[in-house]
């Protein structure tokens, strides 16, 4: 699908879905505030970048005190994420910074301001009694990936390629949860290549894991996940972005003292997400899962939201090299991190005010 253009098709289900959001109402104020849409680079909200960055702060009322008003709008993908930001449906879009980078490439004018997840988060997955111990062990084997337009099967696809062995490994689609654990303890595959809050919750439903890390020369070095703005948001909503980044941060350490509470936020926001006591647990596993990911304490971000130029060169690089993009900008090119100091200001002063509450 071009990125110059949304389809007819797709222009007015997101038409409609816009519509709905707006009139379920989500910030009293709308004239006062100042309006953000967040196009998600998925469906189905779980108990990751969604809560931390949407549910929880807004839950907490961190939007209504900094005069935001926020709508995070579910979409098909990463790629129609950047359709609706390009399109100016949307403001923000989260999703994999590989489609970020091909979208800019061809001319699209976003940048990343927020990069999300500090380190990279995936790797080779198997059996813990698998015979497989790294890529060299994979000739003649069966790779799953939750789709075959899935950003991590180019990763996966670089993996084999450096381990020689292009030409003997087989990729198939296996989706994610029960689906691709069900393939790989049934033996239709023989590793999964997926994320690791997707190996989380196999592994959380009962099926242990053995993941192999460093799978392909400096894979530790590639950006993650991350959050991208129009030009035209990066320009005329800058204070904003600031405000949101900042609810985010302010949100993720009062999570890390309340996992208990920042889940039923989640919920609230979320109720379709609410399942039995079993789910509450694994829900409850997998919003600690991410806010320990999400942590920047410990990395080479800078804080919140911070994006690394060493990551950023070695993501555009790995991606020129395998010809996903015909060629690496440079970081300024796909990158934007004036808005770092303000996501980081006053984060402790605003989280002793929200303790004070309790």
């Amino acid at each position: 699908m071009k990125l110059s253009k949304l389809s007819l098709s797709i222009a007015g289900a997101v038409a409609a879905a816009l519509t709905m959001s707006a009139c379920s109402g989500s910030s009293s104020d709308a004239g006062e505030n100042t309006s953000l849409v967040v196009a998600m680079g998925h469906e189905a909200p779980y108990p990751g970048e969604e809560a931390v960055m949407y549910a929880i702060p807004k839950g907490l009322g961190l939007f209504e005190k900094y005069g935001i008003d926020v709508q995070f709008q579910p979409t098909a993908g990463s790629g129609v994420a950047i359709q609706l930001v390009q399109a100016g449906e949307a403001d923000l879009g989260q999703g994999n910074p590989s489609s970020v980078m091909a979208a800019v490439d061809k001319g699209v004018d976003i940048k990343v301001v927020y990069n999300i997840i500090p380190t990279y988060g995936s790797g080779l997955a198997v059996l813990p009694d698998s015979p497989i111990t790294s890529p060299k062990d994979l000739a003649d084997t069966t790779i799953g990936v939750a789709s075959l337009s899935s950003s991590r099967l180019p990763e996966a696809q670089a993996m084999v390629a450096e381990a020689g062995l292009t030409d003997s490994v087989e990729f198939v689609a296996v989706g994610v949860g029960a689906q691709a654990a069900s393939a790989l303890t049934s033996g239709k595959v023989d590793g999964l290549y997926l994320w690791d809050a997707a190996y989380k919750s196999i592994e959380l439903s009962g099926t242990p894991l053995r993941v192999i890390r460093d799978v392909f020369t400096e894979s530790a070095q590639l950006l993650d996940f991350v959050q991208y703005a129009s030009a035209d948001a990066i320009e005329n909503k800058a204070d904003a972005i600031e405000k949101l980044g900042k609810a985010a941060a302010v949100a993720h350490a009062w999570a890390k003292e309340n996992p208990e509470k920042a889940l039923d936020l989640f919920y609230e926001e979320f109720p379709n997400a609410r399942s039995d006591e079993a789910g509450r647990q694994r829900d409850l596993a997998i919003l600690t899962f991410t806010l320990e990911q999400f942590d920047p304490e410990g990395t080479d971000q800078s804080g919140f939201g911070d994006t690394p130029e060493k990551r950023t060169t070695t993501t555009a690089k790995f991606l020129a090299d395998h010809q996903l993009i015909p060629k690496a900008l440079a970081a300024e090119e796909y990158v934007d991190n004036q808005f770092v100091p303000a996501y980081n200001e006053g984060v402790e002063d605003d989280l002793a005010q929200l303790s004070g509450k309790e």
